[in-house]
């Protein structure tokens, strides 16, 4: 009778499926190597219960045949392993001293010695090789000869060698092939950064140019605006001093209110100026000897109209420990304790605004204090942002462009300063300004 191809293969797929059932570990067990050496143990362990089964009229020795079987396919094989290897010597030995003539000893040796050579290294291997036969030979050299011959014992160490040469050469493959997988993953992922890379690089000067292009931008339209403006205010000014003929009340009122929004407009101009010339890179400080003293002086006579105006306390602050002349940008400054002051000014509807000079060993500091509405805890993050204010409803009542904190923000990160503020809701804000103490002159240029 002849059986087909297909059948075969069919049997063959068979018992394939139920072997890997049988042997296949615990899918806790990740690594490839791990889990060769799982299946291996527990096809070892399923022999030897089966045949514990088969053999043994007691219960026990089957029951933890089995027990061994299960628990070498989990995670716990090196302590099944560890109870096969200290059992089998036990066994072993206790063989000896009983019969070394007993035929099966090679075949006990033997096993140990697999299970040394398959899961141990092969120093551990060799060492233990060597303590198991020094202590047959020490054992028999007192007793009679066994009753195996040489031969058969080197064949069967013969068999051991190649079993052993096969698994290792088998453990071998397995991890040289972890080795070339992850080789190749580092190298597909050195490929894939390369390419990022490049695009990263890519992008970054295009986002670059883009930036260099809008400054250029901003600066030249701001430059445009401001020459029709300039001309509004130039031709206003002579209407309201009466040089081109006399204005009855009404016209005055629409010329005040023309050139005032005018100016209006010439300041945020200037805002988007500035914001230009910094991230452009065309921002130029001077180094030249300032007085802080004048500086605060003429600070104070500029914005003592606007706390006129709003009937508030406006008090300036100078620590005595600070030196009578510093080096730094006079304009520069002044654009920056301008700012903070005008917006303490603007948020502020009753109370006291507080400009302090303060000296902090190597640096200075402008603070300026409000009483006003202050800020909430969510948007102090942000305040310093370009074209951000605390919402709609400050734009709305306040008006402004949302560039002033910015850009004197940045004006501080060019003179190597930086700025801080502290605010609670409706009771006011500290914005704090911390600069180099500079006593001997310095170009810089941001």
């Amino acid at each position: 009778m002849l059986i087909s191809p297909s059948a075969h293969n069919t049997r063959d797929t068979r018992w394939n499926q139920i072997w890997d059932f049988l042997t296949s570990p615990n899918a806790a067990i990740q690594e490839p190597g791990q889990r060769f050496q799982a299946r291996f143990l527990s096809a070892i362990t399923l022999i030897l219960s089966v045949t514990t089964a088969i053999t043994s009229q007691s219960v026990g020795p089957m029951l933890l045949g089995f027990f061994l079987y299960f628990l070498s396919r989990t995670k716990y094989t090196t302590a099944v392993l560890i109870l096969l290897i200290t059992s089998n010597v036990i066994l072993l030995f206790s063989m000896i001293l009983a019969a070394p003539d007993n035929s099966v000893i090679p075949y006990y040796l033997l096993l140990i010695i697999l299970y040394t050579s398959f899961f141990l290294p092969l120093g551990i291997t060799a060492l233990f090789t060597v303590l198991i036969i020094s202590g047959q030979l020490l054992i028999t050299a007192h007793r009679p000869v066994p009753s195996y011959d040489v031969t058969t014992f080197l064949v069967f160490l013969s068999v051991l060698v190649l079993i052993f040469t096969h698994f290792r050469n088998v453990l071998e493959h397995i991890r040289r092939q972890q080795v070339a997988d992850a080789l190749q993953k580092v190298e597909l992922l050195n490929k894939t950064l390369f390419t990022t890379n490049k695009e990263l690089g890519i992008a970054n000067a295009l986002s670059q140019e883009a930036a260099r292009l809008k400054s250029e931008f901003m600066a030249t339209m701001s430059h445009e605006l401001r020459t029709p403006l300039n001309a509004i205010l130039g031709f206003s000014g002579i209407l309201l001093t009466g040089m081109g003929g006399e204005v009855d009340a009404d016209a005055r009122h629409m010329i005040e209110r023309t050139e005032a929004n005018a100016k209006r407009l010439l300041l945020l101009i200037n805002d988007v100026l500035d914001i230009a010339k910094i991230e452009s890179g065309r921002l130029q400080i001077v180094s030249a000897p300032v007085s802080l003293r004048e500086l605060a002086e003429g600070w104070r006579t500029q914005m003592g109209i606007l706390a006129e105006q709003k009937q508030l306390v406006f008090s300036i602050e100078m620590d005595p420990r600070l030196p009578e002349q510093i080096y730094g940008d006079p304009q520069l400054l002044s654009q920056i304790a301008v700012n903070l002051l005008s917006n303490a000014f603007k948020f502020t509807d009753k109370g006291t605004v507080t400009l302090s000079l303060k000296c902090a060993e190597a640096k200075w500091e402008i603070e300026v204090s409000d009483t006003g509405i202050g800020i909430p805890p969510h948007a102090l993050g942000y305040i310093f942002e370009e074209f951000r204010q605390l919402d709609g409803s400050s734009t709305r009542s306040y008006g402004g462009s949302g560039l002033g904190l910015a850009i004197t923000r940045n004006l501080c990160r060019a003179m190597n300063g930086n700025i801080t503020v502290k605010s609670i809701l409706n009771v006011g804000s500290t914005f704090s300004v911390t600069l180099p103490l500079v006593l001997k002159p310095e170009l810089q240029v941001a």
